[in-house]
């Protein structure tokens, strides 16, 4: 015959009239040259990443200018000086818009 009887556990602990230290912290590394550390005394900083597009950002592409385009016709103008309105077909200013041209 089989019974179902729960095993109960008692935690007793040991009393001393000793405080109890607090448990032993890790020694933290000095960082001697934060400029190639890739940590912090409290390790905020995680290890760097390979970025595999890396390159790209590296690269020279070209040169790109900042001018006006009518959204009307296409006319695109130096931002000398923002146009009052579409010099090729009098489109109004809200046609023109900012834009980059490579």
């Amino acid at each position: 015959m089989a019974t179902n009887s729960r095993a109960t556990a008692t935690t007793e602990t040991a009393r001393t009239d000793r405080p109890t230290r607090p448990a032993t912290i890790d020694r933290v590394p000095a960082v001697t040259d934060p400029a190639t550390s890739a940590t912090t005394a409290s390790r905020a900083i995680p290890q760097l990443t390979d970025v595999r597009n890396r390159r790209l950002a590296d690269g020279y592409f070209g040169e790109s200018f900042l001018v006006w385009r009518c959204l009307d016709c296409g006319e695109t103008g130096s931002l000398d000086a923002f146009p009052a309105y579409c010099p090729d077909c009098r489109g109004d200013r809200e046609s023109l818009f900012y834009w980059v041209e490579d």
